[in-house]
């Protein structure tokens, strides 16, 4: 850790009495934007990427939303505040959260038994998300995500399954609009004992669609098992029907969208080789079947 950054969160701590700093302040596992283990705190700053701005808006207002519904497992906000505030363009804002206990999902080894019960946990966690009030939240739009197409090309997807994804974007039906958490990576979703205790990083939280919560979630945290899916769908009282998967598939060429805003290295579908036999898979709608199928066993085309 960087002398400069470790004056700065000792700073902030100094500044809304949260006690001396401790010996060993770490950064944050793979994070966007600068964040530290400081004890029994966690303080993360923004500033230094295009999307800093959006991304504090969003973060902090995610936190008042889910403050108003205790049952949702979200660190407590602490404090927030600016290093400089008197630099309107770089005020470097910052958030202090009460430290998460456990552990990260990819590094809690849990057992099939336990994953299931998580996805489920993480299903009911949902259903309250999905209906925290949307007024006033930032929309997805706001990110101004451009064209769907040009985000697919910086994907893993191969070139035969981007040639019609316009129409396959303008065929969706109408948005069930939710606020949507927007990120939960394994890194987001903590675990202790066995069991879900938390959810953080709340800086892509927008109104979106509620299918645009899955496909992050599916790829990314339950790596594509079906298993998992139908238990977080079952808890979170989701009626699938038979246009889930294209809705999710759409959902999540737009996520792609907003996420190359974000970072630009992003790619959703990085795994997707890994999880489906994509070198049969010749359409967007056998795509969406093979990953994101729930009722059946997923086919292929």
């Amino acid at each position: 850790m960087q002398p400069a950054w470790r004056e700065r969160v000792c700073e902030v701590l100094e500044r809304h009495w949260l006690g001396p700093a401790p010996a060993t302040i770490a950064a944050g596992h793979n994070a966007t934007h600068p964040t530290f283990l400081a004890g029994e705190v966690v303080v993360k700053f923004f500033g230094g990427t295009p999307s800093w701005r959006k991304a504090w808006l969003a973060e902090s207002d995610g936190h008042r939303r889910a403050r108003s519904d205790p049952g949702l497992l979200v660190p407590e906000l602490l404090a927030t505040g600016s290093l400089r505030p008197e630099h309107p363009h770089t005020p470097w804002p910052y958030l202090v959260t009460a430290r998460m206990r456990g552990e990260p999902w990819w590094k809690a080894e849990l057992s099939t038994v336990q994953r299931r019960r998580v996805a489920s946990e993480l299903g009911a966690q949902l259903k309250r998300v999905h209906a925290l009030p949307v007024e006033g939240a930032t929309d997805v739009a706001f990110w101004q995500p451009g064209s769907v197409v040009r985000a697919l090309e910086r994907s893993a997807l191969p070139a035969r399954l981007r040639h019609r994804v316009t129409h396959y974007v303008q065929s969706l039906p109408e948005p069930e609009p939710a606020f949507v958490h927007g990120d939960l990576v394994q890194n987001h979703c903590y675990v202790a004992e066995g069991r879900l205790c938390g959810i953080i990083d709340w800086g892509d939280a927008v109104v979106a669609d509620r299918a645009y919560e899955i496909g992050k979630l599916h790829v990314h945290t339950f790596d594509a098992d079906h298993t998992l899916l139908r238990d977080c769908l079952e808890a979170m009282e989701w009626e699938v029907d038979d246009d889930f998967p294209r809705r999710v598939l759409g959902r999540a060429f737009e996520r792609q969208a907003v996420g190359l805003v974000q970072h630009r290295s992003f790619d959703l579908f990085h795994q997707v080789a890994e999880q489906v036999s994509l070198h049969e898979i010749h359409t967007l709608e056998a795509l969406a079947m093979a990953l994101f199928e729930t009722r059946r066993s997923p086919s292929m085309g």
